[in-house]
């Protein structure tokens, strides 16, 4: 087995976490979230029999460690020149991406290389270690120029991962029934109409921030594209076992033979760190009224390396008690006048709860005990994140979920329980009296790799599965990206790539509740974005690539709302 760098899958702030399969929390769908209305009206009403059969969650897709060991014969001089040749080299600090995104975005820095060249050699039951040591300036500097390439072959950087994850070997050309090529041509004219709009609000966009910055006498700082600090002292690389001898294995530098190193060794280990992890951390936070005091506490936490939740479909919802019974969980029980539900993570094929959030309709409320609840009301809710890079402050976005308090109150610094009024429940048929900001859903897309785009569209991954399927809207985000990348940034002098997690949240919120037939709308939330740059060789750079970046990044968002 090869050293993998891993965390617990879940932490907690409390020991009553819970972790469910998906198809409890589809059972809850029904019960207490928004997403329900989404599923095909011949997968509702199903017989007791038809509940019980398990239903398939998506696979996390894509090209794999043990085809590519197969495919290259687990020949180890074949294995070394696929990661050093084919898999490019981009600079970032840490363990971003592991084996699984080295592999699909066919690029990564010096330690997740290493990681993707010993799960291949692991494959191949060959043993290995990991060596650290530091570059010198020289070796920096190569590393730096070898970034730096032409359009033509930036292009196909950014192209590859998606191109080649389409490759299939066929016996004979496929041919396409008239409604096939008609789905086709259609997907050819939406693409065409879509980037003619992205062009036009790309160019929109960079004139809108460029007068601003002008007018403001702002004059934004030289880009540097030097290696990060970490990435020159931990540079990393392979050792394997033949007989008592270690030979080296750096695939850092494409063309680079077996033996060769670029850094003088001055640690070998088994293991590489967890701190060097990029780590992303969701916290669900609740301000309750508990009698006089209001104060705030997490619901909910889950950690979990970015490299493990790449191509995972992830979702936030709050699910009824009701659809956790047949678990035999001790569940809180719903309280008439309050609506109470279980904040609840799927990741992948799991459901993470913990603590419910309750809110009151009206003062003075008892439960099925006679206890007073009287003092425990929840006042606001947050899914927060917190992205954890080696080297780098821990970052903190915050999305609101509800808050019955309100920004303007709040900035007055006098907030007192009392005077805050009781919620409005809203009666749903088939889910009874409810929370309406409680029936929204939070599809997450979290990785610092390039997914490939065949993720979307391979038949295998067709399954019914409501989230899975939602969470392609991220994957179809980053693809989108990746193809205005190509299109409008390289050519104004620029790549980019993703250095550090990128987040990004669609979002289904609930309006209208209130007379029994819910409204449904669909939002876009690029909640963290980060990215690395090169120049392109051959072109000018036409504007700060930090700020071509985040223009274009918005016109993707547009263009993926467009097109749902």
């Amino acid at each position: 087995m090869y050293p993998t760098p891993r965390l617990p899958r879940s932490r907690t702030a409390s020991s009553a976490n819970f972790t469910l399969s998906r198809r409890d929390l589809f059972r809850a769908m029904g019960l207490g979230t928004a997403a329900m209305a989404f599923v095909p009206a011949g997968r509702r009403g199903l017989t007791a029999a038809q509940e019980s059969t398990p239903v398939p969650s998506r696979p996390p897709g894509g090209p794999s460690v043990e085809q590519k060991a197969f495919d290259l014969e687990y020949d180890i001089t074949k294995l070394f020149r696929f990661v050093a040749d084919d898999v490019r080299y981009e600079s970032y600090p840490g363990i971003l991406r592991g084996a699984k995104g080295a592999l699909w975005g066919l690029a990564a820095n010096s330690a997740d290389k290493a990681l993707l060249l010993a799960a291949l050699l692991e494959e191949s039951k060959v043993v290995t270690r990991f060596v650290v040591g530091e570059i010198d300036g020289t070796i920096a500097a190569t590393l730096v120029d070898g970034s730096r390439v032409d359009e033509a072959t930036a292009r196909l950087n950014v192209a590859r991962p998606h191109v080649e994850s389409f490759i299939v070997e066929t016996p004979e050309p496929v041919t396409l029934t008239p409604e096939s090529q008609a789905a086709l041509d259609l997907m050819g004219t939406t693409y065409t109409t879509m980037t003619t709009a992205a062009e036009r609000r790309f160019e929109d966009g960079l004139n809108v921030i460029s007068t601003a910055l002008e007018a403001a006498s702002i004059v934004l700082p030289e880009p540097s594209f030097d290696l990060p600090a970490l990435e020159r002292q931990r540079h990393v690389w392979l050792q394997y076992a033949d007989g008592s001898l270690w030979i080296d294995l750096d695939p850092t530098l494409s063309g680079t033979e077996p033996g060769t190193v670029i850094a003088a060794a001055t640690e070998t280990l088994d293991i590489l760190p967890q701190e060097w992890q990029h780590m992303v951390r969701m916290r669900v936070v609740v301000e309750e009224s508990t009698g006089e005091t209001i104060s705030r506490r997490d619901l909910l936490t889950h950690e979990a390396p970015s490299q493990d939740l790449l191509g995972l479909p992830i979702a936030f919802a709050h699910v009824h008690p009701d659809a956790f019974k047949a678990s035999g969980l001790a569940i809180v029980e719903a309280i008439t006048g309050t609506a109470t539900l279980y904040p609840s993570l799927l990741i992948g094929p799991d459901v993470v709860i913990d603590q419910p959030i309750r809110v009151n309709s009206a003062p003075g409320l008892v439960d099925a005990l006679g206890e007073s609840t009287a003092g425990i009301d929840a006042l606001a809710e947050w899914l927060e994140y917190d992205i954890v890079s080696p080297g780098t402050d821990p970052i903190t976005v915050s999305r609101t979920i509800f808050d019955r308090i309100g920004a303007a109150r709040r900035a007055t610094g006098q907030v007192v329980a009392e005077d805050v009024e009781p919620a409005a429940l809203v009666e749903i048929e088939g889910v009874g009296s409810t929370f309406q900001p409680l029936l929204g859903v939070t599809i997450l897309s979290i990785g610092g790799a390039r997914v490939p785009a065949a993720i979307a569209v391979q038949q295998e991954f067709q399954v019914d599965d409501l989230m899975a399927d939602l969470s392609l809207l991220g994957v179809g985000y980053q693809s989108l990206l990746d193809s205005f990348l190509v299109d409008h940034l390289i050519p104004r002098g620029t790549t980019l790539y993703p250095h550090a997690p990128n987040i990004t949240a669609v979002t289904i919120g609930v309006s209208g509740a209130d007379d029994g037939d819910p409204d449904f709308v669909l939002g876009i939330d690029l909640v963290h974005r980060a990215f690395g740059f090169a120049p392109v060789a051959d072109r000018p750079m036409a504007g700060h690539p930090g700020m071509l970046a985040g223009v274009l990044s918005h016109v993707a968002e547009r263009a993926v709302l467009d097109g749902s």
